[in-house]
């Protein structure tokens, strides 16, 4: 059976059920696509198969993304909150976290949660999660307008995991990573900014408003007239 699935993912109860206790809206998006591959005991960047083949499904689906592997400063207009960069882990790789990166050495380690915000919103997300330990893992996407989408991870225990999230024309403020008390790594962050022309500004969309409100009027006059 293959480790790797990519799918869209329509809002359930569950995610709605965990917005709810969370105490947070709930996103009705229904067309994001999900992209998962997973290598169970990996501990090295070599060793990744099944999660290397989602990111490069999630890259081949969004050519344009920018690249965070820790190896260099963060991008303009990105913040973290949580964990540590560093070269080293505090245990065994595959179940404490390790650098994903072909060639390269430092990764974010965090015990608990990782949030990355956005000053630009964004439409597609991915990253590699390293040493999850624990089921039950949640992502939360957090979009511009308050709203939030949860989805909980039954993940394989140990080794790495590739997850990415993409559904064009969405706003995207933050994402959050809780895994409760395991320590685990995040490393090779992909993200896309949502295209300025997929944000209707305030007042285009007032003036869309008025033009359906006088559509309508119109529509009515017209119908006055003609019983008339």
């Amino acid at each position: 059976m293959s480790l790797f699935q990519k799918r869209n993912v329509a809002s359930s109860v569950s995610h709605l059920l965990a917005a709810v206790l969370l105490g947070v809206g709930f996103s009705t998006n229904a067309a994001v696509i999900t992209y998962i591959g997973s290598d169970t005991g990996a501990s090295s960047p070599n060793q990744l198969i099944h999660s290397r083949a989602a990111a490069e499904a999630f890259d081949a689906d969004v050519p344009d993304s920018t690249l965070i592997d820790f190896e260099s400063p963060l991008p303009a207009g990105v913040s973290t909150m949580g964990g540590t960069t560093t070269v080293a882990t505090l245990c065994v790789p595959s179940f404490c976290g390790f650098n994903t990166t072909i060639g390269g050495h430092w990764f974010r380690q965090e015990l608990g949660s990782y949030i990355f915000s956005f000053a630009n919103p964004i439409d597609a997300f991915g990253a590699y999660f390293t040493g999850i330990d624990e089921q039950n893992d949640t992502i939360t996407l957090f979009d511009a307008d308050g709203t939030a989408q949860i989805f909980t991870l039954h993940l394989l225990p140990s080794g790495a995991t590739f997850i990415g999230f993409n559904e064009p024309g969405r706003q995207i403020a933050s994402v959050r990573f809780d895994s409760l008390d395991d320590l685990t790594g995040i490393d090779d962050i992909r993200f896309h900014v949502t295209p300025v022309s997929s944000i209707p500004e305030p007042a285009t969309a007032a003036l869309l408003g008025l033009g359906f409100l006088g559509l309508g009027m119109s529509r009515r006059d017209s119908a006055k007239s003609k019983r008339a």
